[in-house]
């Protein structure tokens, strides 16, 4: 074997070892080959790429740069120059940078137009950016130049559902699961937008692909699911899921739920649990935390004989609007707290009292797409007679001040107004409003849940 031939293999047996998923002996090799030859393009692409797959982006886009730039300085003789400028953006988009990466899926066209998977990619970055008719566009072109691209249709329906073209959204998720039928992300989003459109049946059927699409995880109870039969003398446990809003959405199923079961057993977010026992008075409910599997609390309440996520309650309850009740709010605030936010809210002089909150999502594109930069509130802030309290969670003392010294509008906040950490307190603040404005995040579904009317912005 010569020289020249050992590094070669050397190249290959790593690539064979990433191929296989053992990515701890392919780094190793990757990096052993590298300390040989450091401007290699290839091996710099690939271990870029296996970093990523490791969740390791800042080393991935770090690794993946360098291979871009050196096929760069050889223009057109690195065959894998557009997958690796591809794959670079695709790293800076898992690091919250979508800006970086549309530039890099760019680059990727200009050498390739034609590429489906770069076209793809480029309208995703452009709808993290909140481009959503620009994304549109390139999703389209991808399921012109591939018409059984699934994930195309599905990210068109993405695009479309975020400018309210719903009808066409649900064509797009169906044409995504018909080419796809294990498409789980299609499925999922498919269920959002029958949800908006008032197809509640379909809706929560389609809901249930939530599991597969995200990362959540039911709960490892072992009782079996309730499907939607009579609970007359039998006992069901309910458990969370997802962010605390949603818990309180589909907490306004358990009054219904209370009404036809045994016992309700009702695990929640610890935050949530005085809330809940004074709002659910016959249900049992309990404070866990959802990274904890013990499951040893359960000895201390009555036999379970079926159990159902809180997401699921509504697939067997709210089949149709005729289902939904009309209640005045179904969760009671504690009255001590509601009396003291109301004097609080009173020493602010005459006027409306109205909450505001103008920021939701947690990934940077969901963020980008529920969020509303404060400036943009200056018309409403022009309503005569109206006093605007701060209800939006998280550090946001800056753009507070900031409006402040731009608009001359003073928006009343709280040291003790918390409610990432008190959900009780923050309950009775909503409660004690005479209106709530809001982007859509769990501060519109806590205003809904004791009847403060609520005005939901969409962007």
């Amino acid at each position: 074997m010569s020289d020249k031939t050992k590094p070669i293999l050397l190249l290959q047996k790593a690539i064979g070892y990433h191929r296989s998923g053992n990515f701890s002996q392919a780094s190793k090799l990757y990096r052993k080959f590298l300390t040989q030859h450091p401007d290699n393009a290839d091996a710099l692409h690939f271990l870029g790429i296996l970093e990523s797959q490791n969740g390791n982006y800042a080393e991935s886009v770090k690794l993946i740069s360098r291979a871009v730039h050196l096929m760069e300085k050889h223009s057109g003789q690195n065959p894998n120059y557009c997958n690796a400028a591809n794959n670079l953006g695709n790293a800076l988009k898992y690091q919250g940078k979508p800006d970086l990466a549309l530039s890099s899926y760019k680059k990727a066209l200009k050498v390739e137009p034609l590429n489906v998977v770069t076209i793809n990619s480029t309208g995703n970055a452009l709808k993290d950016l909140g481009r959503f008719a620009e994304a549109e566009t390139y999703f389209r072109q991808a399921v012109r130049l591939k018409p059984d691209y699934a994930d195309a249709y599905a990210n068109l329906g993405n695009s479309l559902r975020e400018q309210g073209h719903l009808p066409e959204a649900v064509i797009a998720y169906r044409k995504a699961t018909s080419l796809d039928p294990g498409h789980a992300g299609a499925h999922n989003n498919l269920a959002i937008a029958l949800l908006s459109t008032g197809d509640f049946e379909n809706g929560w059927k389609e809901y249930e692909w939530r599991w597969q699409a995200n990362q959540w995880k039911p709960r490892p109870y072992r009782f079996p699911v309730w499907n939607g039969e009579s609970l007359n003398g039998r006992n069901i446990l309910v458990y969370s899921e997802q962010g605390i809003g949603d818990e309180i959405m589909f907490s306004s199923c358990y009054p219904e739920l209370c009404s036809i079961a045994g016992n309700v057993i009702i695990e929640c977010d610890p935050r949530l649990e005085p809330l809940f026992r004074r709002s659910f008075a016959t249900a049992i409910c309990r404070g866990i935390d959802r990274e904890n599997s013990d499951t040893s609390w359960l000895s201390d309440v009555p036999v379970i004989d079926v159990q159902i996520p809180a997401g699921s309650i509504p697939l067997h309850l709210r089949p149709g609007l005729e289902s939904f009740p009309q209640h005045q709010g179904y969760l009671r605030p504690d009255p001590e707290q509601a009396r003291r936010w109301k004097s609080q809210y009173a020493e602010l002089g005459r006027g409306y009292k109205v909450g505001i909150s103008w920021r939701g999502g947690t990934c940077v594109a969901d963020k980008k797409a529920r969020s509303l930069d404060l400036k943009k509130w200056a018309e409403i802030f022009r309503i005569p007679d109206t006093q605007f309290i701060n209800l939006q969670y998280g550090e946001c003392g800056e753009e507070i001040s900031a409006i402040r010294e731009q608009l001359g509008v003073h928006i009343h906040d709280w040291d003790d107004a918390d409610p990432l950490s008190d959900m009780d307190s923050f309950i009775a603040q909503i409660k004690s409003l005479d209106l709530v404005i809001s982007v859509d995040n769990s501060t519109v579904h806590a205003a809904g849940s004791v009847g403060t009317e609520a005005w939901a912005i969409q962007r």
